[in-house]
């Protein structure tokens, strides 16, 4: 059962979208990341960044370092292999992949199939302007003849 609320507890951190950009952004830019810096990139506050590292670091999923007046974030790497391993305890099979660097994902190129998504989700809402743009030039057309 304490795998199952660690397993929980871990979700509930991932489920906003905001730490997961955090998330995201510490396994993309290999080293530490301080409030400052995680604030100017991600142009999201510097209360809401504070707000979402306490919750990540209180799960596990960051740490942070002193770093003379900063405290600096960064990816626990050993955290995420503990996990890979109750996952596969809990769900007898392997769906998290862990990376050297840190850099996670529910599967093979999941991060990059996020971004695929929204850039077709854009060209959709493009085609549908089009397509409304035509319909218009067509009733027109049919409404002169």
């Amino acid at each position: 059962m304490e795998n199952l609320e660690k397993l929980a507890d871990l979700f509930k951190a991932l489920s906003d979208p905001t730490r997961l950009r955090i998330v995201k952004h510490l396994c993309q830019h290999e080293g530490t990341r301080c409030v400052n810096a995680l604030t100017r990139q991600l142009s999201i506050s510097q209360s809401a960044v504070s707000q979402h590292l306490r919750t990540l670091k209180q799960s596990g999923i960051v740490y942070g370092e002193r770093m003379g007046n900063f405290v600096h974030y960064r990816i626990n790497d050993s955290y995420f292999e503990v996990l890979r391993k109750k996952l596969l305890e809990v769900e007898g099979r392997d769906f998290l992949v862990v990376s050297g660097s840190g850099l996670f994902s529910f599967g093979p190129g999941f991060w990059d199939q996020q971004s695929r998504i929204t850039e077709l989700e854009e060209k959709l809402v493009d085609l549908r302007q089009k397509t409304e743009e035509i319909e218009f030039m067509i009733d027109q057309l049919k409404d002169e003849g």
